[in-house]
């Protein structure tokens, strides 16, 4: 898994209160993301404190993820882990307006993350972390 991108130096965007994007590099093309679109991205959630919980660079592979962003919704009655668990409203609503190639960071709040998970839910000892989400939007999929 690649290390945390380096946010120093850019300026926060605030998407909504709880979420904040930092855009290292920007996307091209004529659309941006929307809640109707699947997306093909690269994706690494952490802490800040730097537990990694899921990344698509895992074990030693580098294969990008299809994600449909009106599905990206915090499920807290899941108690085994699978990925979706690792997509939360925070991130969704970081992921609107990016453009393909645009490499961003979110930094989520626990009330936008984890935060009302139940206890024993998989990624419940997250439920009081920021985190931060590191992205690549590679396409956008009409």
């Amino acid at each position: 898994v690649p290390d945390a991108y380096d946010m120093d130096g850019l300026e926060p965007i605030e998407v909504e209160e709880g979420i904040t994007a930092y855009i290292h590099e920007e996307g091209e093309g004529f659309g941006t993301v929307t809640v109707r679109d699947d997306l093909l991205l690269f994706i690494t959630v952490r802490t800040l404190d730097g537990d990694i919980i899921y990344s698509t660079y895992n074990d030693a592979r580098v294969e990008p993820t299809t994600v449909r962003v009106s599905n990206i919704q915090l499920n807290p009655s899941v108690f085994s882990y699978n990925i979706q668990l690792s997509y939360t409203y925070g991130l969704r609503q970081g992921l609107l307006g990016m453009k393909e190639g645009e490499r961003r960071t979110l930094i989520v709040q626990p009330e936008q993350g984890y935060g009302d998970l139940p206890s024993g839910a998989a990624n419940s000892d997250y439920s009081d972390s920021v985190l931060q989400y590191d992205l690549i939007v590679l396409d956008i999929i009409d």
